[in-house]
Parts: structure tokens; C-alpha cells; sequence
């Protein structure tokens, strides 16, 4: 470097004489002395030299930037020999000075703390080289003519930096760098570096349009100004440009191509929010979703997790441009494959090479050609859902390193999912700790009850005959009974009968249910069909009670429906109970056109107990039912939409006259 700062110092020195030189001569020493700077900027000793090398070790953003300078040298040389105006040639070499110190800066910015004493003197020599000329050249460029003073103070000016520039040289010899370039200053600069690069193009243009328009030259640069930085504006906010920026420099100028330490920030941030309230699974992985579609560049994703029938629901569809199934079983290849491997699938890769997972045949929907990546959400081994990423902004490498991301996200979002079950549960012991205290205060009152009885029949031996006596006696009697009674209402969800379950009339049960709802708002149909009596094991009264609690809903939500129309009279809402048998079993639905319940109240809350939507309900009801009917070896399902209705359906196996016991 020295020889060729000393080489053109003399080319400057020269035509300060009556020497002359070739034309072009200044022009070219000029253009092969800051390409040469910035040369050696790109290949500086020891391991500086990493700085400008990709993932793969190979010096792929030196090559970026040497083809840039090089191109800008030539520009340069080819404008002056042409002869096609000096603002061209003023251009093209400033653009040259702030290529240089952007070198110099990312050098800087990017060295450790503890060794920019190494740089600091190299950083200010080169500072002072590019800048110099920079001003210079600007305010040649404005005013199409070098200043005759900055040009006879550039020599010195240059000769001032000898010492700083030697000092440089004797630290950087030996020295140990290590690059750390952050991705948001990368991504700011290099988006700061197109957009200065389109608007000297644009501002190029509208100097030509100026010189070629004639009278309308002024007009029509202002409209194309005006046009260019609306444009800009619309580029800069595109989230699909501003992805494909965001890849390229990942992929170009960084070792890795994620900041783990930021990623994992976003993340946490992203899951973390509203931390103080008790949030659902659905809340837990729409963020997660959002989260991996940031990470991924990806537009949308759904979210399958695994529910209490040890199937994969669906519980987030971000608008899915494909079809894609609300429920996978547990025995589906995908499932199976991801609960075993634990593996990151490629959408594209199961399209080119169906082969490349083995033998194992995904769902169609797996290889649809928007989709991006599938990723299990496992913890402890156990596959607790799965995450599909589709639609990508900008095309992403699917190499070790994300794949190891995403999966490593996965298993954060799992242990969310696994949080949130956890605090749940905890909730609903405090919920029952509460309600078990609320049985202590029960047991007290009857306590009480007792002793007055006990007192009433202490006294009743020696004031039978008394009249008023006898009228307090059956006064006390009378509410000593209904207070019972209250009680017993209030402990009667909770009670288990001790005798075992035997087989009962289907139709004679319902009936009774039916019977005990005398006070019905509704109309009731009853359907049954089967030619003979229907036969299920269970308990008459708490099957009955079950059956009577799901008709009380219905009969409500039909009310419910009433009070929110204008005209009640016009509104047609019934329930009806429908007993039919399918595959050996007594299916018994209780089917209301009432007002209706959302999929997130059925999934999340209404099996759940201590959650109601009646002032007065205690929301164990539903809770009682649907425990007792698994207790007898049933189920229980629900098909709502809000608006339209409900249907309950009880499916118990049918008992069959050769399985009665005589």
C-alpha cells in the first residue's frame, strides 16, 4: 500500500509541474488508489480475515463488496475517457469514499472492546483518508468543479495521516480479531445503503430528464421526485422485501445466521405477554404461531395439540391457503413420525424426494407446495403438538442451524403448553379446596339441624298433649325438613351412590327426567327409535339427573335466545330429545335452537368445572355429567355453533337381553 499511496502522490505532484502527463493519468492513479484501499481493508492480516466470510467459510461478502469497488473503479476510469461530464465522474468516486468508510466502519464497530486499540489508529487514518476526499469530491460534484484549495491541501493532508497509518500497521500485525457483526445493524445498514443508492439513481435520472425535458424539465423532475420517494416509501414497508433483505444478509454476511441471544428475547417477550393473567392453550400457541412465522418469514401457520382423547386437534388456522385437517389421529404416520424422530420436516423436500424420510408416507396435505416446514412440539420425550409453517415471504435454507432453532423453540413452546395445564389444574384443586369448605359449613348447619331434633324429642314426652307445643313441634318440623332438603340439593351433584350399576330403561329414565322439568319453557319433543325397550347400565336417579340437567340447559338457552329478540313471538325455539342406536350403542341427544355456544367456550370450558355462564351456577353440572357417564362407560359429545344451537349426545353401550343376570 505504501507504494502505491507514494506512486500516486507523485502522479498529484506532477501535475502541479510542467510535466505533462497521458490524458487520463490523474483520473486512473486517483480510482486504483482508493480501490486499492479498500483492497486492503478486505484482506487484512491474521484473522481479521473472517470478517468478511459467510456461514460456509467461504469469502463470499468480500467478493460483494471487491465486485462493487471494482465496478465503481471502472465506472470511474470509463466516464473521464469517454468524456461524459464531470458530475458523472465526481459521482462515481464519491460513491467509492463511502465505500471505503464503510469498511472502516464495520472494522470498528465489530472489533471487541478490549482490542480496538489495535484499530483506533487505522480506523482514524482511514477516516481521514476516504473523508477527506469525500468533502472534497461532494462539494466538487455540487458545483461541477474541484475546489482549488481542498485540492492543494489534499497532499498534506494525506502526508499528516503517514504517522497514524504506521503506528496502525506495527498493532495489526500479530493481532487476534474476532467479528460480531449484530443482524439489526446489518439489516438497517444495508437497507440505508439501497435506499441511498436508489435515490442517487433517481436523482441521476432527474438531471437527465431536467436537461432532455426543455420547458418542462423542472415539472417533470419534481413529478418523477415525488413518484420515486412514494415508491421507496412502498418498497421500505413491504414485509416481503423487507424478509428478502433480511435473508440475503443473513445468509451472506454472518457466520450464523440468527442473533440467538435477540431470538430468544423475542421469543420469551412474545410468550411472556399479559405473564400476571391465566392464559388458554389456544392464547399460548396463537403466540407461538406468530412467533415462528417471524422467525420463518412465513405469512401463516397452524397449530395442532394434543387433547384429552389423546388426538391432535387443530386450535389455530391463521387462514391456511390449503385444506388442512381439524384432527389428527395419534396413529397417523405424521404423528408417529414426529413422536419418534422429533425431527423438523421440509415440505419441499417431501415434493423432490418423497423417499428422503424413508418409507413413511405423510398425509397429502404435509407436501403442499405453500407449505414451509412442519415442527413438533415435544417435552420429555412426549409429542404434546405440532406446529405447520406455510407461505413463505422469503425462500429460507432449511439447513442444520435453523432446523435446530426451530425445533429448540418447539420445545420452549411445550413446556408452555405444559405450564399452562399445570396452573390449570392447580386452579381447579384451589376451586375444589373451596368448595370442600363450603361442605364443611353444610355439615355444620346440619349439625345444627340435628340438635334441634334431638331437642324437639327430648321435650316431646312430656308436652305431646300440650296443643301449642304440638304446633311448634310440626312448625319446627316443617322447616327443620326444607332447610334438609336445601341442603341435601346443594350436596346432591357431588354424591355417589354405593350401590353398582345395573341395567335400566332407556325410555323410562328419560321420562323421568322429563317429569322433573315440569316448568319448561319450551316446547319438548321426545323421539325414540326402536321397536323394543332399550336397556343401558347405570343409576335410574343419577341418570335421570343427568339427562334433566341437560334438558334444564337447552330449555335455558332457548330463554336466552328469546330475550335477545325484538319480537319474541315470531322466535321458534324447542328442544328435543332424540334416542336412536348406532354400532351397539343408545345414543340419547338433547338438541336445543337456542343461542349457542363458540368452539373455544366448548374446548376450553365447558367440561371444566367452576366455569358458568349463569349468575346463580355453581358450573359443576355439566362437569357431573360428563364424569358420571365415563364412570359407566360412556361418553359424552357437543356440536355447537352460536346462534343456531346445541346438540348433547350420551352414547352408552346398549345391554343386550342374553347379558342380563337372572
Amino acid at each position: 500500500m505504501s507504494v502505491i499511496q507514494v506512486l500516486w502522490a507523485l502522479v498529484m505532484a506532477t501535475l502541479l509541474t510542467f510535466v505533462s502527463l497521458p490524458a487520463g493519468t490523474a483520473t486512473l492513479s486517483e480510482a486504483i488508489r482508493s480501490f486499492a484501499w479498500i483492497v486492503f481493508l478486505l484482506y487484512l492480516p491474521g484473522s481479521m480475515d473472517t470478517i468478511w466470510r459467510n456461514s460456509s467459510g467461504k469469502a463470499t461478502r468480500r467478493h460483494w463488496v471487491l465486485a462493487l469497488a471494482l465496478a465503481l473503479t471502472f465506472a470511474s476510469v470509463f466516464t473521464d475517457y469517454l468524456a461524459l461530464g464531470e458530475r458523472w465522474s465526481f459521482g462515481w468516486k464519491v460513491l467509492l469514499a463511502i465505500l471505503g468508510l464503510f469498511c472502516v466502519e464495520q472494522i470498528y464497530r465489530n472489533t471487541p472492546s478490549q482490542q480496538r486499540w489495535s484499530v483506533k489508529f487505522l480506523a482514524l487514518s482511514m477516516i481521514g483518508l476516504f473523508g477527506f476526499d469525500l468533502v472534497m469530491l461532494s462539494d466538487a460534484l455540487l458545483f461541477e468543479a474541484l475546489n482549488a484549495n481542498w485540492w492543494a491541501a489534499r497532499g498534506f493532508a494525506n502526508a499528516a495521516l503517514v504517522p497514524l497509518i504506521a503506528i496502525a500497521s506495527a498493532r495489526i500485525r500479530n493481532m487476534k480479531f474476532e467479528f460480531g457483526l449484530s443482524h439489526n445493524l446489518a439489516f438497517h445498514t444495508a437497507t440505508l445503503a439501497l435506499a441511498g443508492t436508489y435515490l442517487m439513481l433517481v436523482s441521476l435520472a432527474g438531471y437527465l430528464v431536467n436537461l432532455a425535458g426543455g420547458s418542462m424539465g423542472g415539472a417533470l423532475q419534481a413529478f418523477l421526485a415525488f413518484c420515486a420517494f412514494i415508491a421507496l416509501g412502498v418498497l421500505l414497508f413491504a414485509s416481503n422485501v423487507r424478509s428478502k433483505i433480511r435473508v440475503f444478509i443473513a445468509k451472506n454476511f454472518f457466520t450464523y445466521q440468527y442473533d440467538y441471544r435477540q431470538e430468544w428475547l423475542k421469543f420469551t417477550d412474545a410468550m411472556s405477554q399479559n405473564s400476571g393473567q391465566v392464559v388458554d392453550s389456544t392464547v399460548i400457541a396463537k403466540r407461538a404461531a406468530e412467533a415462528l412465522c417471524r422467525l420463518m418469514e412465513a405469512k401463516t401457520a397452524a397449530v395442532w395439540i394434543r387433547d384429552a382423547e389423546n388426538q391432535y386437534a387443530q386450535i389455530v388456522n391463521d387462514n391456511i391457503a390449503f385444506k388442512t385437517p381439524e384432527l389428527v389421529s395419534n396413529t397417523d404416520p405424521l404423528v408417529v413420525f414426529l413422536q419418534e424422530r422429533d425431527w423438523v420436516i421440509s415440505s419441499s423436500e417431501t415434493i423432490e424426494n418423497p423417499k428422503i424420510y424413508g418409507d413413511v408416507i405423510f398425509p397429502a396435505w404435509v407436501s403442499d407446495s405453500s407449505a414451509i416446514l412442519i415442527a413438533p412440539l415435544q417435552l420429555h420425550g412426549e409429542l404434546v403438538g405440532f406446529v405447520l409453517l406455510a407461505e413463505p415471504r422469503a425462500t429460507i435454507n432449511l439447513n442444520w442451524e435453523v432446523r435446530d432453532l426451530v425445533k429448540t423453540l418447539g420445545r420452549q413452546t411445550a413446556s408452555y403448553l405444559a405450564q399452562q395445564q399445570a396452573t390449570r389444574k392447580v386452579v381447579e384443586l384451589q376451586q375444589f379446596e373451596s368448595f370442600n369448605k363450603m361442605s364443611a359449613f353444610v355439615v355444620h348447619d346440619l349439625k345444627n339441624l340435628v340438635a334441634q331434633l334431638n331437642l324437639l324429642m327430648a321435650n316431646a314426652a312430656r308436652h305431646k298433649d300440650n296443643p301449642e307445643f304440638q304446633a311448634d313441634m310440626l312448625s319446627t318440623v316443617e322447616n327443620v325438613l326444607g332447610r334438609m332438603q336445601g341442603l341435601l340439593l346443594q350436596l346432591r351433584l357431588g354424591t355417589k351412590p354405593s350401590e353398582p350399576a345395573i341395567a335400566i330403561d332407556v325410555e323410562k329414565v328419560i321420562r323421568l327426567a322429563v317429569e322433573s322439568k315440569g316448568t319448561l319453557t319450551s316446547v319438548l319433543e321426545l323421539k325414540i327409535e326402536a321397536a323394543k325397550s332399550l336397556l343401558v347400565r347405570g343409576h335410574t336417579d343419577r341418570l335421570s339427573r343427568v339427562i334433566g340437567h341437560l334438558i334444564q340447559n337447552a330449555d335455558e338457552s332457548c330463554r336466552q335466545k328469546r330475550n335477545t329478540q325484538d319480537d319474541t313471538k315470531t322466535t321458534n325455539c324447542g328442544v328435543e330429545i332424540l334416542v336412536t342406536v348406532v354400532d351397539q350403542k343408545v345414543l340419547i341427544s338433547v338438541k336445543d335452537t337456542g343461542i349457542g355456544m363458540d368452539a373455544a367456550f366448548v374446548r376450553e370450558k365447558l367440561f371444566r368445572p367452576f366455569n358458568t355462564t349463569k349468575g346463580m351456577g355453581m358450573g359443576i353440572g355439566t362437569f357431573e355429567s360428563a364424569e358420571y357417564i365415563k364412570e359407566v362407560g360412556g361418553s359424552l359429545k357437543v356440536e355447537s355453533e352460536p346462534s343456531v344451537g346445541s346438540v348433547f349426545t350420551i352414547s352408552l353401550p346398549l345391554v343386550r337381553s342374553d347379558q342380563l343376570v337372572s
